[in-house]
């Protein structure tokens, strides 16, 4: 072991008095520099992943099974359907009747006006063609007959024979009917007509009205049959 001068002792640790504050100052610094550099890698997540300071649990990638879609096979369309034009009904001729069938908003009236039937007695044609009693409803669903557009006469009322004087029956007013005429057709009196069916205008009978007329009251009167008398023959005598 050598031996060193007391003085050189002294000097040796008055130097590391000196300089070891610095040394140790510089390594902390170091230190610290090294620490920062190994932080901001860290938290900027870059790919020097072993230089991270702690290891960190990275999650298992998860896998989602997609379901796979079923293939479809293309199956044959249907034909497109074809779409049919309206039913239309039957249009009225100028000299034929024909059918209907009744629907649920319909009127005697509303047909008549509808099929160019006279407004006001459009319907009794409607009722006289079917055969109908007055007051007889319409049914939805049924089939009745219309007359054409302008029909505008009735059908005789029917004289039933072998009926006894009196007897009352049903007679259905035409154009142009008036008591008198009524009267004289069936061997009634207008009197017995208004009181039958107490009337109180006689001017007031319309087309299509139903009266009640009592016939067979006045005796027919006998048809006076022309006489020819025979005449002489008187010759004349020629004056010369």
């Amino acid at each position: 072991m050598s031996y060193q001068p007391p003085y050189k002792t002294i000097e040796s640790y008055r130097r590391r008095q000196r300089y070891g504050p610095v040394i140790i100052g510089g390594l902390s610094l170091l230190l610290i520099a090294i620490g920062l550099l190994f932080l901001w890698l860290w938290l900027s997540d870059t790919s020097l992943g072993s230089l991270a300071l702690f290891a960190t649990d990275v999650p298992s990638p998860t896998y989602t099974s997609t379901p796979l879609q079923p293939s479809v096979t293309p199956s044959a369309s249907a034909p497109p359907t074809e779409t049919l034009p309206p039913t239309v009904g039957p249009t009225p001729t100028a000299d034929a009747p024909f059918e209907y069938t009744v629907e649920s908003e319909d009127t005697l009236g509303g047909l008549a006006e509808r099929f160019g039937l006279d407004p006001e007695i459009g319907y009794l044609i409607i009722q006289d063609l079917n055969n109908w009693t007055p007051g007889r409803y319409l049914q939805v669903g049924e089939v009745i007959i219309i007359p054409p557009p302008g029909t505008i006469l009735f059908t005789p009322t029917p004289i039933p024979p072998n009926l006894s004087a009196g007897t009352e029956i049903i007679y259905r007013v035409l154009p142009g009917d008036t008591l008198a005429s009524i009267a004289a057709e069936l061997l009634s009196t207008i009197d017995a007509i208004i009181e039958a069916n107490d009337i109180l205008d006689p001017d007031q009978i319309g087309v299509g009205d139903l009266l009640f007329v009592p016939i067979g009251l006045v005796t027919p009167a006998p048809t006076n049959t022309p006489v020819i008398n025979a005449t002489s023959t008187s010759s004349a005598t020629a004056v010369p």
